[in-house]
């Protein structure tokens, strides 16, 4: 970053002042030793949150007086037919010792007109904080500005030698009116001393002051090529001034660039008085040499009015500004109107620099990028308003107010410009829209119209650019008195569109058919620059609107036949996409399947077809007593057993037949030793037992495929053993009991 820093210094410096009080009420807090006092009593007198005193800003007040920024207000009486305020806030101790002077700022709404504000100076009190009743007459009444904050002082040199109470008093008599206070500082006079009272150039300030201490803009140098700023001065001091030096300096990036001028006063500068100064002009590569395209550049200028004392005040004023140099927009360009504060950031979207607002009818209801609580934005938090101010004493609002985009490289042939729209109030906004060309000439390009719906919807219009040039703008005049927000802005070339779509989620393609649960998803291919697409499913339902790349799910409610239909539309024309679609019932159930035996007992099956649809639920009778849901079984013994599948859906059933014959299996054991086996539990889920009465020699476990899981010799010294089977895989089992050269086959089942 580089920084600019603009010294306002006084020949000679002759002396040092003192701040007493510094109070700027921005932050919301009142000092602990101040008092707040509600004379009227008045329970209703309220600022909403506020009873019926001086308070920081309240979220009502956020939303409706942002614009004035942060302070403490005050209001009179909603509810009583007197109306009459008279709420006073009342410094602590302060000693004069010499020439002395208070400033402060305030403000009133601009709904009902100026309102009165009362200073009251004391110089004793009765008791250990001073109260209402200790002050007399008043010392100065002041008239506010609606809607505009102004800069108000008293002087307090009659009180050198004492230590006085300040108290600054609501006491409008009209019902419902709102004051606001800032900035309250009490200062020692200077022999010298001078302050920055407002600063402004050649370039179009685009940011409202934002705190007590810093204003923000944005500055579009885009029309010029010459810095040529004005700077306006305050004599603070007591003695008259007749010259001031003010130097410019780039001290961060790049050294060696200082600029210094003497500006002689003629006549000299009274106590008091202002001066507006017209800074030599100086070209942007002289003052910014480093300068290069989309570089932002941070300029602040102060002057130090307390002549080197060290303390910040409210008017030594930092201003911050983000330079956009002479720089071209070229198609496709875009904007979100978004920037983001925090502290003291400021950051707006590149694309953003360079836009101007112009209020024609100077009623303070410019079109102004803002962001209001009450009205939600299209795309994040901020939008372009258009008569979002009230319009005080003109009727017509925003009528004739316009703001213009940065400058534009256009070349010859056809563009679309789109914006999203809203209505706010009554009908919206229709913005007449110009291309205003470089030599200032403009051409009428048509209008653009929120119309009365209050949902953001996409507005187009097409224009042609007969001549390749750099330095066009497009200018929006608004043309009603109505207000309207507008939000996501975007300039491209216009071509035909192309109307295009695929279609998911059916359960055939080539052609599509769909059966199992008559949705189907459509994604947006098309191609329609500064227009719209939409879909018609074809089955009397609405047409739908679809946003680019965008996809969308829709529920058939019976079966037929069906053509969908996508257009797309801009100001170049239309083009349509069609898909055909058949919707019917999903396939019947088929429970065939086939065996497969594997030998040794082991059998599996497998269905002939799978159900598209899923959800089947399948039920399986081995024939030897064992029923479940598994493809695979084993069998114990010799035989020819018939296995019936089952199948099911919540619609539909099914059951089929097949048989195998099961041969070669060993000879069984000893019906002694057989009646004494015990094995359980079956099914089985951790721990097998295997228990018996008469001697065995030997236990061997098999899988489904055959294969050998455990291999287990008999001692013959125990009756029972225990397998582990938590890490076997779920399924059937063959537990073979082996006594000499008989064996017993038992099935157990792995859950």
């Amino acid at each position: 970053m580089k920084r600019i820093a603009l010294f306002g210094l006084l020949l000679p410096l002759l002396s040092y002042g003192q701040i007493l009080v510094n109070v700027p009420l921005s932050d919301g807090v009142l000092p602990a030793t101040w008092q707040n006092v509600d004379v009227d009593g008045f329970a209703a007198d309220v600022f909403y949150t506020d009873q019926g005193i001086w308070a920081g800003s309240t979220v009502w007040e956020e939303v409706n007086f942002s614009s004035y920024g942060r302070a403490f207000y005050s209001t009179s009486n909603f509810e009583t037919a007197t109306g009459n305020a008279n709420d006073w806030m009342i410094t602590d101790a302060i000693s004069i010792t010499q020439a002395t002077r208070l400033d402060f700022e305030l403000v009133s709404s601009q709904f009902n007109g100026p309102e009165s504000h009362t200073v009251y100076v004391a110089d004793s009190i009765a008791g250990a904080t001073p109260q209402p009743s200790d002050f007399g007459a008043p010392e100065q009444n002041f008239t506010t500005v609606p809607g505009q904050w102004s800069s108000n002082e008293v002087d307090l040199s009659a009180y050198i030698g004492s230590t006085i109470y300040i108290a600054f008093v609501n006491d409008n008599p009209s019902s419902g009116n709102i004051q606001g206070i800032r900035n309250i500082i009490v200062r020692e006079l200077l022999a010298n001393d001078v302050s920055i009272e407002a600063w402004n150039s050649n370039a179009v300030n685009q940011r409202t002051p934002l705190n007590s201490t810093t204003r923000y803009s944005v500055l579009d140098y885009s029309k010029t090529s010459a810095f040529q700023p004005r700077v306006t001065l305050r004599n603070q001091g007591l003695n008259a001034l007749d010259s001031v030096v003010i130097t410019m300096n780039i001290d961060d990036d790049v050294t060696g660039y200082a600029i210094s001028d003497t500006y002689t006063l003629s006549p000299a500068l009274a106590a008091g008085d202002t001066t507006t100064i017209a800074l030599a002009a100086i070209g942007l590569d002289t003052l910014f040499p480093a300068l290069q395209s989309n570089q932002e550049l941070d300029v602040e200028i102060f002057t130090d009015s307390s002549n080197g004392n060290g303390l910040s005040l409210a008017e030594d004023t930092v201003f911050s500004f983000m330079i956009n140099p002479r720089q071209y927009f070229s198609p496709p360009y875009t904007t979100s109107f978004e920037y983001v504060l925090g502290g003291s950031s400021f950051s707006w979207e590149w694309n953003e620099w360079g836009w101007k607002a112009f209020d024609v009818n100077d009623d303070n209801d410019a079109i102004l990028v803002d962001q209001q609580a009450n009205y939600t934005a299209a795309d994040g938090a901020y939008m372009l308003f258009s008569g979002v101010r009230y319009s005080g004493a003109v009727t017509d609002g925003d009528v004739g107010d316009y703001v213009e985009t940065p400058e534009m490289q256009f070349d010859t042939g056809d563009y679309v410009l789109s914006m999203l729209g809203a209505a706010i109030t009554g009908s919206g906004s229709t913005l007449e829209v110009d291309l205003v060309r470089p030599n200032g000439s403009s051409l009428s390009l048509g209008q653009l119209s929120t119309g009365g719906g209050t949902a953001h919807q996409t507005v187009s219009l097409a224009f042609n650019v007969p001549t390749t040039d750099s330095g066009y703008v497009l200018r929006f005049t608004e043309r009603t008195g109505d207000r309207g927000s507008w939000d996501l802005l975007s300039i491209e070339e216009l071509t035909p569109p192309v109307a295009g779509g695929n279609l998911a989620a059916t359960d055939e393609t080539n052609p599509f058919v769909e059966y199992c649960d008559k949705n189907v998803i459509l994604t947006n291919t098309s191609v329609a620059t500064g227009g719209t697409t939409t879909v018609d499913w074809g089955d009397g339902t609405a047409v739908q609107p679809i946003a680019p790349g965008a996809s969308v799910q829709h529920s058939y409610s019976s079966n037929g036949s069906y053509t969908i239909t996508v257009t797309a539309t801009n100001p170049a024309g239309n083009d349509q996409f069609t898909i055909d679609l058949e919707v019917t019932d999903p396939p019947a159930l088929n429970a065939d399947f086939i065996v497969i035996n594997q030998g040794n007992g082991n059998v599996s099956i497998t269905l002939e077809e799978t159900f598209p649809c899923g959800g089947v639920q399948t039920t399986i009778d081995w024939g030897d007593g064992t029923v479940n849901s598994s493809t695979s079984h084993v069998y114990s013994s010799n035989g020819t057993y018939t296995i019936t599948l089952t199948a099911q859906t919540a619609i539909d059933i099914d059951q089929s037949n097949n048989s195998v014959t099961i041969s070669g299996l060993a000879t069984s054991i000893d019906d002694e030793v057989s009646s004494g086996l015990r094995v359980g539990p079956n099914p089985v889920h951790d721990e097998i037992q295997i228990s018996w009465e008469k001697p065995i020699d030997r236990i061997a476990i098999m899988d489904a495929q055959g294969r050998l899981i455990k291999d287990w010799m008999s001692s013959g010294n125990t009756s029972s053993v225990n397998f582990n089977c938590k890490d076997w895989q779920v399924g059937s089992y063959i537990i073979q009991i082996q006594d000499g050269q008989n064996i017993q086959a038992i099935p157990i089942l792995v859950e």
